[in-house]
């Protein structure tokens, strides 16, 4: 998914900076579980936090989700 060139890369300090052009994207994301945001199980719903942290790297800071 992410690859050093082209969805970033890094700046001469050594910190990553993000390639992609700031859009809007939304993650659309289906779990065999609700893990409701206040539910005692929402901290193991990896999926959309890993999704919205690598977009962020890439550059991304519109990200909206939608549940299915």
């Amino acid at each position: 998914m992410a690859r050093l060139g082209l969805p970033f890369s890094f700046s001469l300090d050594g910190g990553p900076t993000g390639q992609v052009l700031a859009r809007p994207t939304t993650v659309i994301a289906t779990h065999g579980r609700v893990y409701g945001g206040d539910s005692l199980l929402a901290a193991m719903d990896h999926q959309v936090a890993w999704l919205k942290m690598m977009l962020r790297f890439m550059g991304i800071g519109d990200i909206s989700k939608v549940m299915i």
